[in-house]
């Protein structure tokens, strides 16, 4: 018997979703309804809902069509789907489910509390503390979550989601906010968030 997301799978044709090694890493729909945790968007005529992250949400509106990257958990009664903003969220994300006893539901929650800044400040200084206070991790957990991953912060820095957000609700679109963070600062590379924003500003980066 044939599942949905076997279906959806076979019927979405290659505008709307990028594979690599027989997995979806990216779609890209019309945003059909925003719900609290994510959206449903229509691929191909398929309505799916994803979970997203409130960093990913900003700038999301009903009716527009929007990109993100993904990530699916399959179940034995079908699939859910994660997305994110950027491949550095993903790449946090898929950081935590290396973590025993971390699940998606759980990864998400985590990177929807902290946020992405908050999440890499948090393994930075090593703070059990802001991980132990949200729904489905418990103490042990916050430890072995910050053991495993603080050595392997590089893996999973990315450019500051603060000054992506903040540009993103100036006009820019996710993609022309991190692109020009980068080129600033591969001249300027010890800027606090605000001096960042006004950099890319200055420039003329659009």
């Amino acid at each position: 018997m044939v599942r949905f997301h076997q279906m959806l799978l076979m019927h979405l044709p290659l505008q709307y979703v990028t594979f690599r090694e027989s997995m979806v890493e990216f779609v890209r729909g019309e945003v059909i309804s925003i719900k609290e945790n994510g959206a449903i968007f229509d691929l191909h005529g398929v309505g799916v809902f994803v979970f997203l992250t409130p960093d990913t949400m900003v700038g999301l509106k009903e009716g527009e069509t929007h990109s993100v990257f993904v990530h699916l958990v399959f179940k034995q009664d079908g699939f859910e789907v994660y997305g994110f903003g950027s491949e550095e969220e993903k790449r946090a994300f898929l950081s935590l489910l290396s973590v025993q006893k971390v699940g998606a539901r759980t990864a998400m929650n985590i990177l929807s509390s902290l946020g992405y800044t908050g999440f890499i400040k948090a393994l930075e200084e090593g703070d059990v503390s802001r991980f132990s206070g949200i729904k489905g991790v418990g103490e042990k957990t916050a430890k072995r979550i910050v053991l495993e991953l603080k050595g392997k912060l590089e893996e999973v820095k990315k450019l500051p989601e603060e000054a992506v957000s903040a540009l993103v609700k100036l006009g820019f679109t996710r993609q022309e906010a991190e692109e020009g963070i980068k080129k600033v600062l591969e001249n300027k590379k010890d800027l606090k968030i605000e001096e960042l924003i006004k950099e890319v500003l200055k420039s003329g980066w659009t």
